[in-house]
């Protein structure tokens, strides 16, 4: 894929057409990856769907814990999908084991990071939402930065805030397509399967898990398009530039 021309305002329409066509372009090696983000998750969903083991109690808790786990592994996915991205655009698909020893090297530092946004994230939304909106845009890129800049946790916070300034409406419009995609993904597998998709363990919740995990995929390609094209945008250089930091 060719370099990216950076223009003078930051292209919705082009992040998206990017992260769909570097995904699907490399879908055996970037599908695996996904698939390995969602097990953690798949797990949850079984062990909730047997109430005899979990309990009612047991279920709430434990629903609670599958959806800071999915938080967790949606942050993973984006730092195991930053490497085969920039890759890409720089002109050399990686294979899926070199992606995957690449997020493994960065999967501590990463882990922290998501657990600390998705805290100062919780923490803003208690505070009427807005403020919790307004983080989740600054801090949008947060990881990809930890991945390719390798700064620490501050650093890369930081680092995400000056990337996204400016641009975080188009930054949330981006959100909210790729939100509004996944759950229409979802609400239609359970209509196609009727009944039979209704209820924790329903195989309506299987088919959108499995959906949800091509569109988790396409979601953490899309963010690592738009820090590249922040970075750009803002820095100038070229792709070769950010994609020297692998090397």
């Amino acid at each position: 894929m060719s370099d990216y021309a950076v223009g003078r305002r930051f292209s919705i329409g082009a992040v998206l057409s990017r992260g769909f066509s570097i995904y699907f372009s490399n879908l055996m090696s970037f599908l695996p990856l996904s698939m390995i983000a969602y097990i953690p998750i798949w797990i949850g969903i079984m062990v909730l769907g047997d109430t005899t083991v979990t309990g009612q109690e047991g279920f709430t808790r434990g629903f609670a814990i599958l959806a800071v786990v999915s938080i967790i592994a949606g942050y993973w996915l984006q730092a195991a999908l930053v490497y085969g991205t920039i890759s890409t655009m720089r002109g050399s698909a990686p294979s899926m084991g070199e992606t995957f020893s690449r997020s493994l090297a960065a999967l501590g530092g990463v882990l922290v990071l998501g657990i600390v946004v998705t805290i100062i994230i919780f923490a803003g939304t208690m505070l009427l939402i807005v403020p919790g909106v307004i983080l989740s845009m600054m801090f949008f890129v947060a990881i990809p930065v930890a991945v390719v800049e390798q700064g620490g946790i501050g650093a890369s916070l930081t680092r995400s805030r000056e990337l996204t300034a400016g641009h975080r409406w188009s930054l949330f419009a981006l959100f909210v397509i790729l939100l509004v995609l996944m759950v229409a993904v979802a609400a239609i597998a359970r209509v196609a399967l009727g009944a039979g998709g209704e209820g924790v363990g329903g195989a309506g919740i299987w088919i959108g898990q499995l959906l949800n995990m091509v569109i988790g995929g396409i979601w953490a390609t899309t963010i690592a398009v738009a820090y590249h094209d922040l970075r750009l945008l803002k820095d100038g250089g070229d792709t070769e530039q950010i994609a020297r930091s692998f090397d």
